[in-house]
């Protein structure tokens, strides 16, 4: 989860890869679902208060590899080996560890800024599918590049977060499968005429992939 090695295994079987990431101190930013630095047994300060030698400086613990991923890197190997290959960017929204990092919403839109920039580099902006609960870091994703897909979001409520994507003019709706509204087919049709993608996750077999699969959505983010 969140490693390179981790995404390589993933795409040998898989179409793309769904990954979380955060900002460092020296804004490069790096695969982690959680906002805190974790060292072998000790709890280092969160991602925008860290220096790239910092994270670098984690490597194993206890004969366990630790090290953290840059997404640059990640970037680099689809690019080489899967270059049609979506990755969805999952950019997170956290409490602040300390007054150090208060400007969460500021330290978003960099962090989403150096995504865009490393689509870019890599000529992978098609492919880069940004998701995030806080809609105005889409909207300033769309701002500085339109080609790069952007997606609401949504914890169940599916009439509110379509339009949102539709007042906004996001690509379409990331939602979360096993709360709130259950998704049917007219839902996924209704998205559909509308201009609109559906991206699903949460999912935890296959059983349920199949069907999504079976209402016509666009993307399934499954950890199998």
């Amino acid at each position: 989860e969140n490693t390179l090695e981790g995404i390589k295994a993933a795409l040998r079987h898989k179409d793309g890869v769904e990954v979380d990431v955060q900002i460092s101190k020296d804004e490069t930013v790096w695969l982690s679902h959680s906002a805190e630095v974790i060292g072998c047994n000790q709890k280092f300060k969160c991602f925008p208060e860290s220096l790239d030698s910092e994270i670098i400086s984690i490597t194993t613990c206890n004969g366990v590899d630790i090290s953290y991923t840059q997404l640059e890197d990640v970037y680099r190997f689809v690019r080489d080996s899967f270059p049609s290959a979506p990755i969805c960017i999952d950019l997170k929204g956290w409490f602040p560890c300390s007054g150090n990092s208060l400007d969460i919403e500021g330290m978003m839109r960099r962090e989403a800024k150096r995504v865009v920039e490393l689509a870019e580099k890599y000529g992978l902006e098609n492919n880069t599918l940004i998701e995030t609960e806080t809609s105005s870091v889409l909207s300033y994703v769309r701002s500085i590049n339109k080609h790069v897909p952007t997606y609401q979001t949504v914890h169940g409520d599916f009439e509110r977060g379509m339009l949102i994507c539709l007042n906004y003019g996001y690509t379409g709706m990331s939602f979360k499968t096993n709360i709130g509204e259950t998704l049917d087919r007219d839902k996924v049709d209704m998205m559909h005429r509308k201009g609109l993608k559906m991206m699903v996750w949460n999912l935890t077999n296959m059983d349920e992939a199949k069907t999504m699969v079976d209402l016509g959505v666009d993307y399934i983010q499954i950890d199998l």
